[in-house]
């Protein structure tokens, strides 16, 4: 009976624990591959996200830059330091089709706004807010106080405006590098 109960806990042993072994890591290495692939997953979502955000942002600031420019058109052929600019009705339609294209490229602002919230990209998300103010003071006096600026004014306001889109540009790739790690 002892030889029988050996020769039992032998085969146990051959057979079973190898099989347990197997079976542990079978569902070690299928649990920690799911959260790879999930890891995985997550990283191109949020990578392409960011590509998304970059490409929405860049038509935004480009619509905003070309307000600038038909601005900074029209005020170069002025005296550069001159107080009270005056502006032909042509001139004044002009600079509205260009603030058009900056209001209808609104939602895609607003669309990487709620994208960078979404990503947790607070710091980004500010410095995008300051984006916004900024050109809010560059519609408000062209758009809606009607007093336009003269060329070093608007060469003030612009050189703000560049700088405030380059910090946002470098936040958006400390993000986009703080995913890729």
């Amino acid at each position: 009976m002892e030889n029988e109960w050996a020769e039992v806990a032998n085969n146990l042993i051959k057979i079973g624990l190898p099989s347990l072994i197997t079976g542990v890591v079978t569902v070690l290495g299928v649990k920690f591959n799911t959260k790879a692939t999930h890891d995985k997953f997550f990283i191109e979502h949020k990578t392409k996200l960011l590509e998304k955000i970059s490409d929405d942002i860049d038509a935004y600031f480009d619509s905003w830059n070309m307000v600038y420019s038909k601005v900074g058109a029209i005020s170069k052929r002025k005296q550069h330091d001159e107080e009270d600019i005056k502006l032909t009705s042509s001139q004044i339609e002009a600079i509205k089709e260009r603030d058009k294209v900056l209001v209808d490229n609104w939602n895609k602002r607003q669309s990487c706004l709620s994208k960078l919230r979404l990503l947790g990209a607070e710091s980004a998300v500010d410095k995008l807010r300051k984006c916004v103010v900024l050109e809010a003071e560059l519609r408000d006096m062209i758009i809606f106080d009607k007093k336009y600026p003269n060329y070093n004014e608007l060469s003030e306001l612009r050189r703000n405006a560049k700088n405030a889109q380059r910090v946002f540009h470098d936040t958006l790739a400390k993000v986009y590098a703080e995913i890729a790690s």
